[in-house]
């Protein structure tokens, strides 16, 4: 009988994200350092004074797509954002990696996901919105970061004293795990929720301090699914001024005495409003769901 020769499985390749293995590759220098803020930035270091290090006007934070997402949910994105804006960092950069269309077949998620990066690049205060660069794969997340620094490179040899922003001992003093009140913590958490506005927020936080809080009470329903989605919805009202305060106040077309008016007296009609069975359901899906 004639053997039958065993075809050998190609083993993929996998994709490098390692900036440092390609950095090395194209003779760029790339050193790895703890950083106080973001994943990346450029410094340049005095050559007769090595300790003397200056940052460049630029940070950036790479992700993959996965966990973007992710950190739009845990609210990662949002600490990692203000402690970008906190840094004295002017041109803050977040890099996403991977392909929508191959992740997401959930059409909600997309539109979460365009969302949260349009929020991100437009702000009312121009100071704190971010460029947001998306490649499909790390590769070429890697790609970019190497063309950045060619560039960055080119443009201090024209104007070598306009790009430094602070000393990289200043950069360093920005604490990475910044420490916010848990219940603080916890509203901006639920406000990372579809249509949770800060009043439904702050009344959570008034009934559920922190989210432990929330799922001791899930966990109290032993196991009822039904009873777990209105659990919200039984136990926590919003107040009707708080609520419609709110919406008026965004509201262009309302001159200043009416916003008063109605924040004055909407109290007198409604004292308190649960927060809607849909509210309640998002919120138990989004922290939640099994």
């Amino acid at each position: 009988k004639k053997k039958k020769k065993k075809k050998k499985k190609k083993k993929k390749k996998k994709e490098s994200r390692n900036f440092g293995i390609l950095s090395k590759k194209r003779s760029i220098y790339a050193e790895s350092r703890s950083l106080a803020v973001a994943d990346y930035t450029w410094i340049v270091q005095n050559t007769e004074h090595s300790d003397e290090e200056w940052m460049l006007n630029i940070a950036v934070e790479r992700k993959q797509i996965k966990d973007f997402e992710s950190s739009i949910i845990d609210g990662r994105l949002r600490d990692q954002g203000l402690r970008m804006i906190n840094s004295g960092i002017e041109k803050r950069i977040f890099l996403i990696e991977g392909d929508t269309n191959n992740l997401y077949h959930d059409p909600s998620r997309v539109k979460r996901y365009q969302q949260v990066v349009a929020n991100l690049q437009v702000q009312k205060n121009a100071k704190h919105s971010f460029l947001v660069v998306r490649t499909l794969t790390g590769e070429s997340g890697c790609d970019w970061l190497i063309d950045m620094t060619k560039l960055l490179h080119m443009s201090l040899t024209k104007y070598p004293q306009t790009a430094f922003s602070m000393r990289f001992e200043q950069f360093q003093q920005n604490k990475k795990l910044q420490q916010f009140p848990p219940r603080l913590s916890f509203i901006r958490l639920l406000l990372t929720v579809n249509h949770v506005t800060p009043p439904i927020a702050f009344a959570m936080a008034r009934k559920f301090p922190t989210l432990r809080h929330l799922y001791d009470a899930w966990d109290a329903c032993n196991g009822d699914i039904a009873e777990e989605k209105m659990l919200i919805h039984k136990n926590v009202s919003v107040s009707a001024l708080d609520m419609l305060a709110n919406t008026y106040a965004q509201d262009p077309k309302l001159d200043h005495h009416l916003k008063l008016f109605v924040h004055d007296n909407v109290a007198t009609y409604v004292s308190h409003v649960p927060i809607g069975r849909d509210i309640s359901e998002k919120i138990w899906t989004a922290f939640r769901r099994r």
